[in-house]
C-alpha cells in the first residue's frame, strides 16, 4: 500500500520529476515518528492517527486513491483464493476458519466504503476490488445461509454511485439485495451477458419456489425458469450447471414426476464425476435420497444420503452434513429394520439401539444447524419411545451409558456397512 501511495504522484503529469522515495524508507520514517510499530515478519501496527479529521486534504491527494485500491485489492486477491479453496477437499477445513474469522472485517470493508461520505470519491479501480470481495464473500454466505446483515450489505454497496461505471458488477450486486426485478442488460463479452441472464433467471425461479404452495401451475413457472437458466449457462460453468440441474430436481420431486428428477440428477452426477464441484455432487446425492425415499426404495436412499454426507463432511459444510444427518437419523426411526446398512451389528439388532444412535445423529444435526426443520420433532418421538422422563435433553448435555431416553450428542457416526467390514 505504501508504495501504491508513492507511485501514484508519477502517473500524474508534471512540471518536474517528483522526488522519489521508497516503501521501505517510508515505512521505517513512520517507525521512528512512533506512527507504525513492527511486530515480527510482515506485522505492523498503526500506533497514532491525525487529532485532527484530515479526509478533505487527504483524500484530494492522489495517493489516497492508488492507497485504497491497493488495500481493498490485497483482501479481494485473499478472498478470492479462499472462496476457491472451499471446493477443496484439502483445503477446505482451513477456508472455512479464515472466513469465520475475517467474515466480519471484510463485511465492516465493504460497508465502510458504501456508507462513506466520500463513496463517490472512491476510484473505479477500488470499486472493481470491492466488487471482487463480494463475490468472495458471496460463496462464503451461500455455504452459511444468507442472513439479514448480508442482504443489507449487499443493497447498501447496489447503491454505491460509482458502481454505474461498473455496470456488471452492479446488477449482480443488485441481484444479491433481491433488487432487479427486470431481465439484466446485455454487454460483451457475450459470456458475461449470459451467465448473468442465467442467474437472473435462476434466483427469480427460486424466489418463487420458497414462497410456493406446490401449486402445479407455479411449478411448472419454476421449471420454465430453471430451463432457461440451464441453457443460458456456458458449458464450462459445472458448478453453475449442476446447482441448476439440482434445482430442476427438486421442482420435478414436487411435481411428482420422479424419472423426470432422476434424468436430472444423472446428468449432474456425471458432470462431477471428475471430481469437479464438490459440493455440488453431494448435493445431488442427498436429492437422489429424497428420490429414491419417494420410491419405497429405502436402502438406496439411505447409501445416497450416507455419500452426501461422508461430502458433505470432506468440505466441512455443516448445513449439509445437518441436513444428512436429520435424513439418516429420521428414516431409521421410521424403518429401523435398515439400521445394519448404517450401524455395527452390535447396535443393529434391536430397534430401541437403533432409535437410540438415530436420536444421537438428530442431536448432532440440531447442534450444527438449529433451523432444521423436523429433527426436534424425530427427537421427541425418540426420546418418548426410549422411555425419556421429562422434555428431550438439550443439545451437548452429560449422559450416562445407562440413561433412558434419546441421546443428546452423536456417538456412533454413520457408516456403510461395506465401511464396516473393511474396517
Amino acid at each position: 500500500m505504501l508504495t501504491a501511495i508513492l507511485e501514484a504522484p508519477d502517473r500524474l503529469p508534471t512540471q518536474s520529476s517528483p522526488e522519489r522515495r521508497t516503501a521501505s524508507l517510508l515505512l521505517v520514517d513512520l517507525q521512528l515518528l512512533g506512527i507504525m510499530e513492527h511486530l515480527g515478519a510482515d506485522r505492523y501496527c498503526l500506533r497514532k492517527v491525525p487529532r485532527t479529521p484530515l479526509t478533505g486534504s487527504a483524500e484530494a491527494d492522489p495517493g489516497w486513491q492508488a492507497a485504497l485500491a491497493a488495500l481493498v485489492g490485497y483482501y479481494a486477491d485473499r478472498a478470492s483464493r479462499w472462496a476457491i479453496a472451499l471446493e477443496s477437499t484439502d483445503s477446505a477445513a482451513g477456508a472455512r476458519l479464515w472466513f469465520e474469522a475475517e467474515e466480519p472485517y471484510l463485511r465492516a470493508l465493504l460497508l465502510g466504503c458504501a456508507n462513506s461520505l466520500s463513496a463517490e470519491r472512491i476510484s473505479i479501480a477500488a470499486a472493481t476490488e470491492l466488487a471482487r470481495t463480494s463475490d468472495a464473500l458471496d460463496v462464503w454466505y451461500s455455504r452459511t445461509l444468507w442472513s439479514p446483515e448480508e442482504f443489507e450489505l449487499a443493497a447498501r454497496m447496489a447503491d454505491m454511485g460509482v458502481l454505474k461505471n461498473l455496470p456488471l458488477h452492479k446488477e449482480l450486486i443488485q441481484l444479491r439485495a433481491d433488487g432487479l426485478d427486470d431481465p439484466p442488460s446485455v454487454y460483451r463479452p457475450r459470456g458475461l451477458s449470459t451467465s448473468l441472464s442465467a442467474r437472473w433467471e435462476h434466483h427469480v425461479a427460486l424466489r418463487r419456489l420458497v414462497t410456493v404452495s406446490a401449486s402445479p401451475t407455479e411449478l411448472a413457472a419454476c421449471e420454465i425458469r430453471l430451463e432457461a437458466a440451464w441453457w443460458l449457462l456456458p458449458r464450462a460453468d459445472i458448478a453453475a450447471q449442476v446447482c441448476a440441474l439440482n434445482n430442476l430436481a427438486i421442482v420435478h420431486l414436487h411435481q411428482g414426476r420422479l424419472d423426470a428428477a432422476e434424468d436430472r440428477l444423472n446428468l449432474a452426477e456425471s458432470l462431477t464425476r471428475t471430481g469437479r464441484d464438490l459440493g455440488g455432487r453431494a448435493h445431488t446425492h442427498e436429492i437422489l435420497g429424497a428420490l429414491w425415499w419417494s420410491r419405497g426404495e429405502r436402502g438406496r436412499a439411505l447409501r445416497d444420503w450416507h455419500r452426501a454426507l461422508t461430502g458433505y463432511r470432506a468440505l466441512v459444510d455443516d448445513h449439509g452434513t445437518a441436513r444428512c444427518l436429520q435424513h439418516l437419523g429420521s428414516a431409521l426411526i421410521v424403518a429401523s429394520e435398515y439400521g445394519s446398512l448404517l450401524l455395527p451389528p452390535e447396535l443393529s439388532l434391536i430397534r430401541a439401539d437403533v432409535v437410540r444412535q438415530a436420536s444421537g445423529w438428530l442431536a448432532e444435526a440440531r447442534r450444527l444447524n438449529p433451523s432444521v426443520n423436523f429433527a426436534e420433532a424425530f427427537a421427541n418421538e425418540a426420546h418418548t419411545e426410549l422411555g425419556g422422563a421429562g422434555p428431550l435433553p438439550s443439545v451437548g448435555t452429560v449422559q450416562t451409558q445407562n440413561t433412558p431416553g434419546a441421546l443428546s450428542a452423536i456417538d456412533h457416526w454413520p457408516r456403510l456397512d461395506s465401511e464396516q467390514r473393511n474396517g
